[in-house]
């Protein structure tokens, strides 16, 4: 394929004009809204965004649902309400669209044990989980001076 041509336009524009478009070789967009490069293929009608460049904004993020194990309901329902409230709006912001997001002390996984695979710290409060595919496992809520515990017990080793 010869190298794309450069166009300087907004997405909308760049549909209209498709059917002007050389058919031979793919086009180029750089959109100045979303600071992100398109490939227009005229042939087939498609436009996809270039996934080496970091565009500044969210065009779309994968939703995962948060299933709470047994174990986990329990443990939940055994906290106090300012601190179920807490857990529940970091649950909703940490783990909702990003749950394997590492970072320096809010998420954290977990070396040495298969399940569970990460651990989101949430004041004085641990949560263990595993996230699969588009599903984020909630196993256990606890304190943390019982989560050193909790893991050598329930913790499922390499």
């Amino acid at each position: 394929m010869s190298r794309p041509d450069t166009i300087l336009l907004f997405l909308p524009i760049a549909y209209c004009l498709l059917p002007f478009l050389p058919h031979q070789s793919k086009v180029k967009i750089q959109n100045p809204v979303f600071r992100c490069e398109f490939f227009v293929y005229p042939n087939s009608r498609q436009i996809s965004i270039d996934s080496r460049k970091e565009s500044g904004y969210i065009i779309a993020r994968m939703r995962y649902e948060i299933v709470f194990a047994p174990e986990a309901v329990q443990d939940y329902k055994r906290l106090s309400a300012r601190e179920r409230s807490s857990v529940r709006d970091s649950l909703e912001r940490h783990l909702r669209y990003e749950p394997e997001r590492i970072s320096k002390s809010r998420i954290k996984r977990l070396r040495g044990v298969r399940k569970p695979q990460y651990r989101l710290r949430i004041d004085e409060i641990r949560v263990f989980y595993d996230a699969k595919e588009n599903t984020v496992e909630i196993l256990a809520i606890i304190p943390k001076s019982r989560a050193a515990a909790w893991l050598e017990q329930k913790g499922v080793k390499k």
